[in-house]
C-alpha cells in the first residue's frame, strides 16, 4: 500500500536511446525545417514593404518559414561576437550552454541557472545584434516568392 506522501528515491529522467529521439523531436517541433540558404539570401526576393500591415505580415511569415535558419544565424552571431571580444569567455559559455542543454533535455523538471561568468553584456549585445539581423531580413524578404520556392523544392 502506497501513500501520496512518499518521496521517490530517484529523479525521473530518460535513459537509453530515448534521450536522442526526444532531442530530435523537440528540435524539429521547436525550430522546424532548415530551408535552403540560397533561397533565403536571394537578392531578387528583397524589397521594401509598402505599409505597416505588410511589414508585420512579412515579418510573421518569414519568422515562421525561416525559423531554423534564423536560429543558426543567431548562434553564429553570438559565437563570432564572443570570439572577437572575449575568446576565453566563449569557451566557458559553450560549456555552460552544453551543460544546461543536456540537463534540460535529459531531465523533465524545469531548471533555473545563474550566469557564473561576467559576460552578461557580451551576451546581451550578441543577442540584440542577432535579433536586429533577423528583423531586417524578415521585413525585407518578400513572402510571395515563398510559395514559388516551396513548389520548386517539392
Amino acid at each position: 500500500m502506497t501513500t501520496s506522501d512518499t518521496v521517490p528515491t530517484s529523479t525521473p529522467g530518460l535513459t537509453g536511446p530515448e534521450p536522442v529521439l526526444t532531442l530530435k523531436q523537440r528540435l524539429r517541433s521547436t525550430f522546424g525545417t532548415l530551408r535552403p540558404w540560397k533561397t533565403m539570401f536571394n537578392l531578387h526576393s528583397l524589397g521594401h514593404p509598402h505599409s505597416y500591415r505588410e511589414c508585420v505580415s512579412r515579418l510573421d511569415t518569414n519568422l515562421d518559414y525561416y525559423r531554423m535558419n534564423y536560429t543558426i544565424m543567431g548562434v553564429v552571431v553570438i559565437i563570432i561576437h564572443s570570439l572577437v571580444w572575449h575568446p576565453w569567455s566563449l569557451f566557458v559559455y559553450l560549456v555552460m550552454v552544453c551543460a544546461w542543454f543536456a540537463l534540460y533535455v535529459l531531465r523533465r523538471e524545469y531548471l533555473t541557472y545563474a550566469l557564473l561568468t561576467n559576460m552578461t553584456m557580451s551576451m546581451v549585445v550578441s543577442v540584440v545584434v542577432g535579433y536586429v539581423l533577423v528583423l531586417i531580413h524578415g521585413v525585407l524578404r518578400k513572402t510571395e516568392v515563398l510559395v514559388v520556392e516551396e513548389k520548386k523544392l517539392e
